[in-house]
């Protein structure tokens, strides 16, 4: 298995669906929407090819989620992961908790440098229009979570 992970060119693939299958052992069931996002009674998880973030209502949920994942008897395989703490920025996401509990995700880079390409300037109040027109829904089958989000720079 070290070799699949650590030499070929399929060693993000191979280690995805190892971690998919260590978190379907563990209760974690993966959204019909979006194949990288999982959940379980008072968690979920959203995946990357070699990432895993963990979610919850409280810090020893998301313990105990990591935890099972570890445990050989439960996940049934071995999962040597490592618990990176707190997340403050992801894949050029910056992550910053309120006062009032809410999460404010920014992209100041991405931002930045569409504003630039686009050819705004600060003050600038043409419209412009969309640069996508896809929207992402929510499975209605999934179980609801209440997480208000706030995004912008």
């Amino acid at each position: 298995m070290l070799r699949n992970i650590y030499g070929g060119k399929n060693s993000g693939r191979i280690w995805n669906s190892y971690l998919v299958e260590g978190l379907r052992n563990i209760g974690f069931v993966q959204s019909k929407a979006d194949e990288y996002m999982f959940s379980e009674a008072t968690s979920f998880s959203c995946l990357t090819s070699t990432t895993a973030i963990f979610a919850g209502p409280s810090l020893e949920d998301i313990t105990e989620a990591i935890n099972d994942l570890r445990d050989r008897r439960k996940a049934k395989n071995k999962y040597t992961i490592e618990d990176q703490g707190d997340i403050k920025d992801y894949l050029g996401i910056n992550f910053e908790y309120l006062q009032d509990g809410k999460i404010k995700l920014s992209q100041p880079h991405l931002i930045d440098q569409t504003v630039k390409e686009v050819g705004i300037k600060r003050g600038d109040t043409r419209s412009l229009p969309a640069l996508s027109s896809r929207l992402l829904k929510r499975d209605e089958h999934e179980p609801s979570y209440e997480c208000p989000f706030i995004i912008g720079k």
